[in-house]
């Protein structure tokens, strides 16, 4: 990256420290100066040496201390000791979480929940006495991992509307300091193609990252007096073997995930790790866990999605301080997972899987914060779809602290059964709710904590949106109508005051969505998904839309169904839209996406021979001739084209086909 101008540099320097670019003190404004020029306009050393200035006494003495400490004599030695002087400015237990980091390989997205969870087991999470009564283990660890960010030593990836870390990275220059110092302090021994470099970590490994398949022999040669003090052990690529797990006397975190080449025979000694608290076996090949696993009386984290597991054994329950656990769907679990009653995350279930007799332990979880599940009939009550949705909403209605929920139908199957029922959720911020034939009842203005709301449904009323519009709290809306005769739906101006991202998608009908001046006021994104064809013929096009009526709208994505429409139509639906984006205050981030424009039509010129353009009455005998560019899924977007559609197309391609031949056929004739 070239250098930022001193402008530029300026601006980044003083927004990060007060907040705007002229609120910089006159007593520290030489010194900024100065200190501006030692970073040489390397964006990476502005924001990590502004980052730490931020958190220090605005006095010129303290300020000129970091000056002195960041002299060099190049622009690389400069970088390295600025970086260096904003590491050891770290309060210590910042400077643990971030040297974990090293286990990492460069350029590696990481998972901030994964590595939350990763700091806790290995004890980094430590509460003093007056956040002990306030704050959990991990509330703590997001806020340790939100304070590295805010001093630039974490660069975010994936942000969320709330401003949520979903993912990040470390800057390769961060992360050669950070390895170089967990070498020398033994804190992470890191195994590359080299296997020379494993003679320096050869005392009293604490914590191993093998980031090449090239050393996996030695790996798998080393021995019990090596791997006794290991902590953690993380393997990266396409490891086939590892050490035998008895010889791990002091693992904390085991992190097989993604080595598919692990199977059930290097687990067998799992139930030896005695002091293990993280687990993750996730995208293995291990179709089933020893029974031995209930010795893991410590373990925290368990997960196991994309593995082969079909069933957990009888003996999990024992596992008294198991807090979270990720499956896939289709696991069957013990009847008795009503024990477990330190589980606060549990994804996923799926009822027809499991008996009406684990709906009822379910109940019993009463610190569940998080669950996911599959709604459909249980495996034993086929005909009393009545009592288990009782059962059901019984146990649900116990979780008291539940936090997120999301409820899917397994395909067949209909949740109405279970929305007609009233369900109360006082500390319930996010719900994610699958296929219904209308909006429940429940969801209203008591849900005073509801921050995110995900429902897929036919249609949506307007006394239904105006019920939405009450939800006060509400950052996060998605909209999935999938019946056609949804109609104009208007958002007011009193409206989703605090919402900051929507999505609405019409899966059978054109955009029928309008918004009034006033609506929506911190709306930052707005994605809409629908059909062209309907948008023109029920609502006018988009030109009504009152998008320019969304105040502080930063980006707008739009997915244009092609299905049934000209070319004509839809460029002239997507021309609508860019005027309607000109005509908003500010100039918004457009993305505009086809989707099945294989299934579009063309127009014939009338028989007079005139230029108007008309759409075909018999769509066999002008097939599409527009190039194979059709989406099946888009788990991002949960939008798709069904095999119907896929096949309709074929068989019109080939009618095409067929007809041109025999046209042919008859000009030789003649």
């Amino acid at each position: 990256m070239d250098p930022l101008s001193d402008l530029d540099s300026q601006k980044l320097f003083f927004q990060r420290i007060f907040g705007s670019d002229d609120g910089c003190s006159t007593h520290l404004k030489k010194i900024s100066m100065d200190i501006l020029k030692r970073c040489g306009g390397l964006p990476l050393a502005i924001l990590t040496l502004s980052s730490s200035l931020a958190n220090k006494p605005m006095l010129a003495e303290e300020w000129k201390e970091v000056l002195r400490s960041s002299s060099g004599h190049d622009s690389v030695e400069s970088m390295n000791q600025i970086l260096s002087l904003s590491f050891h400015d770290l309060p210590h237990h910042l400077k643990t979480c971030l040297l974990y980091l090293s286990i990492f390989p460069e350029d590696y997205v990481i998972e901030t929940e994964q590595l939350v969870w990763r700091w806790i087991a290995e004890g980094f999470i430590i509460p003093s006495e007056s956040e002990i009564l306030c704050k959990s283990e991990l509330e703590l660890g997001n806020a340790y991992f939100n304070e590295l960010v805010n001093r630039s030593m974490i660069q975010p990836v994936d942000i969320q509307y709330d401003g949520t870390v979903q993912t990040c990275r470390v800057h390769d220059m961060i992360l050669e300091l950070i390895v170089s110092i967990s070498t020398k302090v033994n804190f992470i021994s890191v195994l590359h193609q080299d296997e020379m470099r494993f003679i320096d970590y050869k005392t009293k490994i604490r914590r191993l990252s093998v980031q090449s398949d090239r050393v996996e022999k030695l790996v798998k040669q080393m021995s019990r007096d090596d791997l006794s003090h290991v902590r953690s052990f993380t393997p990266f690529g396409s490891v086939k073997e590892i050490p035998h797990l008895g010889y791990f006397q002091a693992l904390r975190v085991l992190d097989l995930g993604s080595c598919r080449s692990i199977e059930n025979n290097h687990i067998e000694n799992l139930g030896w790790l005695y002091q293990l608290k993280y687990l993750d076996l996730s995208r293995t090949s291990i179709s089933e866990l020893p029974r031995q696993i209930k010795n893991l009386r410590y373990l925290e984290t368990l997960d196991l999605r994309g593995c082969d597991i079909e069933e957990l054994p009888a003996t999990i329950v024992g596992i008294q301080n198991l807090q979270r656990l990720l499956v896939n769907t289709s696991v069957k679990f013990p009847d008795k997972i009503g024990r477990m009653k330190a589980l606060q995350l549990l994804l996923s279930v799926s009822m027809s899987c499991n008996p009406i007799k684990f709906v009822e332990e379910l109940g019993k979880l009463i610190q569940m914060r998080v669950l996911n599940i599959t709604f459909s009939k249980p495996v034993d009550m086929v005909d009393e779809v009545r009592k288990y949705t009782d059962s059901l909403v019984s146990s649900l209605n116990e979780l008291v602290n539940l936090e997120s929920l999301k409820i899917d139908p397994e395909e067949g199957c209909s949740l109405d059964s279970l929305m007609g029922v009233y369900l109360t959720f006082g500390c319930l911020k996010k719900l994610v709710i699958g296929y219904i034939s209308t909006i429940p009842k429940w969801i209203n203005p008591s849900m005073r904590n509801l921050v995110h709301l995900e429902l897929k449904v036919d249609v949506v009323q307007e006394e239904d949106l105006q019920s939405l519009e009450r939800l006060h709290c509400l950052l996060y809306l998605q909209l999935e109508m999938t019946d056609g005769s949804s109609k104009m739906l208007t958002v007011g101006c009193k409206g989703f005051r605090c919402l900051r991202e929507s999505q609405y998608i019409w899966k059978n009908d054109g955009m029928g969505l309008v918004f009034l001046e006033g609506a929506m006021p911190k709306l930052q994104t707005l994605h809409l998904y629908f059909r062209t064809q309907e948008t023109i013929a029920n609502y006018s096009g988009v030109d009504g839309s009152g998008i320019e009526n969304l105040s502080h709208l930063e980006r707008l994505c739009i997915d244009v169904d092609c299905s049934g429409s000209t070319r004509e139509e839809v460029e002239a639906v997507e021309e609508s839209i860019r005027k309607a984006a000109d005509r908003h205050r500010t100039k918004l981030i457009l993305e505009i996406q086809r989707w099945c424009e294989a299934c579009m039509i063309e127009e014939e010129a009338h028989d007079d021979n005139t230029d108007v353009p008309r759409r075909s009455t018999n769509r066999r005998a002008n097939p599409v001739r527009v190039a194979f560019r059709c989406h099946f899924v888009n788990p991002r977007k949960h939008v798709s084209m069904n095999l119907f559609q896929f096949f309709n197309y074929i068989y019109v391609l080939l009618i095409g086909i067929c007809l041109k031949q025999g046209e042919g056929r008859s000009e030789k004739q003649e």
